[in-house]
């Protein structure tokens, strides 16, 4: 049904009307509404031309909203410690880089490691903030590293190593030269004596259809298929 009306020129009413029923903001007045949070422990300000029901404008007041939501998130504390609530509150332009910037959220925040999470689709809670007491799995800051093999360093812990670490060091493990452009760092202590001696780099082409990203007409096609599915 999606699909039959889009092809007849529906894209924007179907849209409309997907958006109010998103389970994670659906229901939501939006021309009352500056900014919003959504699952990726992100808030998104309502933008005119960027959101389809946009009430904030590019600009002045684009910046006044942002600096706005930043200090309040800032002053939220935990109301059992009195600690703050969110250690982390950021500006994506700070953490993130890129072509597609407009597409993730414009202030980005880190909880305690205590079990909360922001809901939105429960009206009748009284804080957006919910208390999780058995904890939900939402994402934490650390991990697990467990590298196991021939290959690898044994006994001693790892310190330090970030996800963007993850994929040269798995290229470096299957034989494979890492990428100059890659974000992350060559780790020789992962490995055992002899294999993480030097890694192989190499320049790769980033420019769109070279190697480094997919070209123009198979981002067309993927662009096609999230929209059938409902996602753009």
């Amino acid at each position: 049904m999606v699909d039959l009306g889009r092809s007849i020129g529906l894209d924007r009413v179907l849209d409309r009307q997907v958006q109010k029923l998103n389970p994670f903001v659906g229901g939501v007045d939006w021309s009352q509404t500056k900014a919003y949070y959504y699952p990726v422990n992100g808030f998104f300000v309502n933008l005119e031309g960027r959101e389809m029901f946009g009430t904030v404008s590019p600009g002045a007041e684009y910046e006044d909203v942002v600096a706005d939501l930043m200090r309040r998130l800032e002053a939220l504390e935990d109301p059992h410690t009195g600690e703050r609530l969110l250690p982390i509150v950021k500006r994506r332009e700070e953490l993130f880089e890129g072509r597609n910037l407009e597409a993730i959220p414009d202030v980005f925040v880190e909880f305690l490691d205590r079990p909360y999470d922001a809901y939105f689709q429960d009206y009748d809670v009284e804080s957006f903030m919910v208390d999780n007491e058995w904890g939900d799995g939402t994402h934490r800051r650390n991990g697990l590293y467990i590298g196991a093999g021939p290959a690898f360093a044994r006994g001693d812990d790892v310190e330090g190593l970030e996800i963007f670490d993850v994929a040269p060091n798995v290229l470096h493990a299957l034989g494979c030269p890492v990428p100059k452009y890659m974000d992350g760092r060559f780790r020789p202590d992962l490995f055992a004596a002899g294999v993480g001696d030097h890694a192989t780099y190499e320049d790769v082409d980033r420019r769109p259809g070279g190697r480094g990203g997919i070209s123009a007409e198979e981002e067309k096609d993927l662009e096609k298929k999230l929209r059938g599915l409902g996602y753009l």
